[in-house]
């Protein structure tokens, strides 16, 4: 795989494109560092649905850094290669098992992407940054929290912790 990373506008974060086996599409991965040195390696958050809310999420971390409420940490945001393909894809990824209302777009591919974040992404990252490969956080809200949430019921130990916020429980799960 060619590790092929590009600057964000200035944010002082990366991303690049990581094509994925499992799910047979290709991922943006973005990357934020903390701002200062923190040492050895740090916590690692991998945040889905990133697309559009990753510089936020950049902020509110760094501003919880400076005040002291959260530890500098890698911030990993992953998202789709284009805005069309995050509109179609959220489902597809998200969902771990049929949805009978949205037979119209793909859906029931989570297992696939928590392969593609096992076996592919956390290799990649834990091999070219500076981490603790046993402290990672999985965050996710809406249907990224459901997948979140399907994740910490059944295989809780894949991550350390786990910010899931207004999972998408309506579906039929």
């Amino acid at each position: 795989m060619a590790f092929g990373k590009q600057g964000l506008n200035g944010l002082g974060a990366e991303y690049f494109d990581l094509v994925s086996r499992s799910v047979d599409d290709t991922f943006r991965i973005f990357v934020a560092k903390p701002w200062f040195s923190a040492g050895a390696g740090l916590p690692v958050v991998y945040a889905l649905d990133r697309n559009g809310s990753f510089p936020l999420l950049m902020a509110m971390h760094t501003g919880m850094m400076i005040e002291r409420d959260v530890p500098p940490a890698l911030i990993v945001g992953i998202g789709y290669a284009s805005a069309e393909a995050m509109m179609v894809n959220r489902g597809r990824d998200y969902t771990p098992t049929p949805v009978t209302d949205m037979r119209s777009v793909p859906h029931a591919g989570g297992p696939e992407f928590l392969q593609f974040l096992v076996e592919e992404l956390i290799p990649v990252i834990d091999a070219h940054y500076p981490v603790e490969s046993d402290n990672r956080i999985l965050a996710g809200h809406s249907i990224a929290g459901l997948f979140g949430a399907w994740v910490m019921l059944t295989q809780l130990s894949l991550f350390r912790g786990y910010m899931l916020s207004s999972p998408s429980f309506e579906t039929n799960h």
